[in-house]
C-alpha cells in the first residue's frame, strides 16, 4: 500500500481537496483499495458519492448500507443487480429512489409511505387513484390530473369527492367540466365525427383527446378570437412539440391586438 493511498485511508473523514480525490480515483480504478476497509468507521460524503456515481465498490456501499449514497447510485442508475433487494429498504428514501426511477410500481404504489407512493405516480400516472385522497400531496396530484390526456371519468369523479374544484381559477374549473361532461358522451358519436365537428356542435366528446389545462388553453384562445374561429383555433386541435408555445403567442397576440 503507497503512502498516499495511506492518507487517504487515514484522513478519509475528512473533506477531501481535489488533488486527493485525483488520488481516490486512480487508486479505485486500479482497483487497489479494499472497500470494507475503507467504509469501516466514519467516510465523508465526498468519497461515497464518488463511490455510488462512478461504480466502485457497489457491493460494499450496499453491505454496509450507506443510505444517502445507495440513494446516488439508483439516481445513477447504478447497481441494478441490487434493486431487488433495496425495494424492501427500511429507509423510504431509498424505495422512493427507485420508485423515481420508474421501478417496481406495482410493488412500490403500495408502500407504507406516501412520499414513495406519490413518486410512484409522478412516474406511473395511471395509478393516481390509490394516492387521490392524499391532501397533503394535491399540487402533484393537480398537475396530473390536469396535464394527463387519459385521465379517466372515475378518476376526475373521485377527485370532485376528495377536492372543491370551485377553489381552481375559474377557467380550470370551466375545463374540468368540459373534460368529464366529455368523458360521459356515447362511444358512437365520438367514433362517427372529427373533434373539429364535435367541437362545433358544442359536444363535449371534442375534448377527450386533450388534457384540462390543454382545454383551457383553446377556451382561452376562443374567448380571445371569438366563438367558433375555426380559421384560427382548428390549426390548434393538432398538438405536437411546439403545441404550448404556439397557442400562448396566438392568444397573446390575439389578446393585445
Amino acid at each position: 500500500m503507497t503512502k498516499r493511498l495511506l492518507t487517504i485511508l487515514k484522513h478519509k473523514a475528512q473533506e477531501p481537496n481535489s488533488n486527493t480525490l485525483d488520488d481516490f480515483e486512480m487508486y479505485a480504478k486500479n482497483d487497489e483499495i479494499d472497500w470494507d476497509v475503507f467504509l469501516t468507521g466514519e467516510t465523508h460524503w465526498f468519497y461515497t458519492y464518488r463511490m455510488a456515481i462512478r461504480n466502485y465498490g457497489l457491493d460494499a456501499l450496499v453491505r454496509h448500507d450507506v443510505a444517502d449514497a445507495i440513494v446516488q447510485m439508483i439516481r445513477y442508475e447504478n447497481g441494478s443487480q441490487y434493486y431487488e433487494t433495496l425495494k424492501k429498504h427500511n429507509i423510504y428514501g431509498v424505495r422512493a429512489a427507485l420508485a423515481a426511477k420508474g421501478y417496481f410500481p406495482d410493488e412500490l404504489i403500495h408502500d407504507e409511505n406516501d412520499y414513495v407512493k406519490m413518486a410512484v405516480v409522478e412516474q406511473y400516472p395511471e395509478y393516481i387513484d390509490e394516492v387521490i385522497h392524499l391532501s397533503e400531496y394535491e399540487s402533484v396530484i393537480n398537475k396530473i390530473i390536469f396535464n394527463e390526456v387519459r385521465v379517466t371519468q372515475n378518476t376526475l369523479k373521485r377527485y370532485q369527492e376528495h377536492y372543491d374544484i370551485r377553489r381552481l381559477l375559474p377557467n380550470y374549473e370551466k375545463a374540468f367540466n368540459l373534460k368529464l361532461s366529455g368523458l360521459n358522451q356515447q362511444e358512437a358519436i365520438v367514433q362517427t365525427m372529427t373533434t373539429e365537428q364535435l367541437y362545433l356542435i358544442d359536444n363535449p366528446a371534442w375534448t377527450r383527446d386533450y388534457s384540462i389545462d390543454q382545454i383551457t388553453r383553446i377556451k382561452e384562445l376562443e374567448d380571445a378570437v371569438g366563438y367558433k374561429n375555426m380559421a384560427i383555433i382548428a390549426p390548434f386541435f393538432a398538438v405536437d412539440d411546439n403545441w404550448y408555445h404556439n397557442i400562448a403567442l396566438e392568444t397573446s397576440m390575439r389578446i393585445h391586438n
